[in-house]
């Protein structure tokens, strides 16, 4: 039995009248949960639901008025405000987690990354990209190598015509990875845990 199991086990035993009340995870997507249910099968899965699009992302209004303090402490133009909405709109802003949704919101590594180095620097940073989130090149490889893989990664990037899928598969158990046929939905699906991809809201 894998320390993930047994880890599950004991915060469900301690959550059965030993002490601990409630037990909210993140960060745990189906891919980890398929596998691990038998020791935890009393989760209840929000991860779609339009109330909590933006629990874990900012909104641009909550950018804006960061990005106003720091101009003004900087003691910059007032359009360098707009700039840097312009630079951080291209390059962050477009996760979308429940399809009933239009907001679209901002990576938070990465706006904070942003912000830290422009409140630093009183300029934007060079890099855009924080090297913390850098796409993992082994799993993109596993993709593409899959049938249909590399088809479906170059659609993604052309979005020429956009990919979409009826429903996201939500089983991404070790068996599965390894033996189930690996058909659209799966790896739109397993795109879209990853967090390449995102709704279109």
């Amino acid at each position: 039995e894998g320390s993930l199991k047994t880890f599950f086990r004991a915060v469900k035993s301690a959550s059965s009248g030993r002490g601990l009340e409630r037990v909210f995870i993140t960060g745990v997507s189906p891919v980890l949960m398929t596998d691990i249910t038998s020791a935890y099968n009393v989760a209840e899965d929000i991860y779609l639901r339009p109330v909590f699009n933006d629990l874990c992302g900012f909104r641009e209004s909550e950018i804006r008025s960061v990005l106003k303090q720091i101009v003004e402490e900087c003691k910059l133009s007032p359009e360098k405000e707009q700039d840097a909405m312009s630079l951080m709109q291209q390059f962050y802003n477009g996760y979308c987690f429940s399809e009933r949704v239009n907001e679209f919101i901002y990576n938070p590594t990465l706006v904070l990354y942003f912000l830290k180095y422009f409140q630093q620097e009183c300029q934007f940073p060079r890099l855009m990209l924080d090297n913390n989130l850098a796409i993992d090149r082994g799993k993109l490889a596993y993709i593409s190598a899959l049938p249909n893989g590399e088809p479906i990664i170059s659609q993604a990037l052309n979005e020429t015509p956009p990919l979409s899928l009826s429903e996201l598969a939500n089983r991404f158990g070790v068996d599965n990875m390894l033996n189930a046929s690996k058909d659209t939905t799966f790896i739109v699906s397993l795109l879209y845990y990853l967090g390449i991809l995102t709704f279109n809201g």
